[in-house]
């Protein structure tokens, strides 16, 4: 036998159905891997299965996080539409007026 194939088609077949069918048996894994009683506390690091949530249930509420937004909507708003459509007039070959962004001059 190569040692690639270490482990024989029997036994590995052997584990699968083992690990199948202790995976199917409600509660085995919680009985028989538990590391704490059943009379501890729960762990409030484990949790249930994630639910979904909807983007209107996420806020930024710090003054960090306002103060960046608001500078970086100033700067968005201060590029000029002919600079920002420069690039694509170019590409067609129409005129394209305007400043060159991200060319420091």
């Amino acid at each position: 036998m190569s040692p690639l194939h270490a482990v024989s088609r029997r036994t590995f077949l052997q584990s699968v159905t083992l690990a199948t069918g202790a995976s199917i048996v409600p509660g085995f894994r919680r009985s028989a891997f538990a590391l704490t009683s059943r009379s501890a506390a729960p762990d409030p690091t484990q949790s249930g299965p994630l639910e979904e949530f909807s983007y209107g249930d996420v806020t930024l509420d710090s003054a960090l996080h306002e103060q960046q937004l608001q500078q970086t909507h100033a700067v968005l708003m201060d590029l000029s539409e002919d600079g920002l459509l420069k690039p694509f007039r170019q590409m067609i070959g129409q005129p394209a007026p305007g400043d060159d962004l991200g060319v420091v001059s």
